[in-house]
């Protein structure tokens, strides 16, 4: 019985490199959809940031629109857009917050339309 517990930590530890040596080169995305506002932020693997905005910093957006799904949605578009400029492939997303689910749904599927 002990041998099986060795050889699964064997598999365990090189599955573990693999991921870590995966996330060594990958960007985040980082998701913040909160009651007054939606934060995008895309940083690299190390959590410097390369790009990022608000839902405020769109010009479209002032006041009290910036609490609406139409907000999160433009705003991850732009920063999508910005991250393809800047010749990211690949993300991994992050979603972190206290909303609904259907408006982290939205974010993350128009994140993929300004990132074709």
């Amino acid at each position: 019985a002990g041998r099986s517990f060795q050889s699964m930590n064997f598999v365990q530890s090189i599955s573990e490199e693999d991921e870590q040596l995966e996330r060594k080169n990958q960007d985040f995305v980082h998701f913040s959809p909160i009651h007054n506002n939606t934060f995008v932020t895309v940083t690299d693997a190390r959590g410097n940031k390369k790009t990022g905005a608000s839902a405020g910093c769109l010009e479209e957006i002032k006041g009290g629109s910036r609490l609406s799904r139409y907000a999160a949605e433009a705003t991850a578009e732009h920063v999508g857009r910005s991250a393809r400029k800047m010749g990211m492939k690949s993300v991994v997303m992050k979603v972190k917050g206290s909303t609904y689910f259907r408006k982290k749904k939205a974010v993350i599927l128009s994140w993929r339309e300004g990132y074709p």
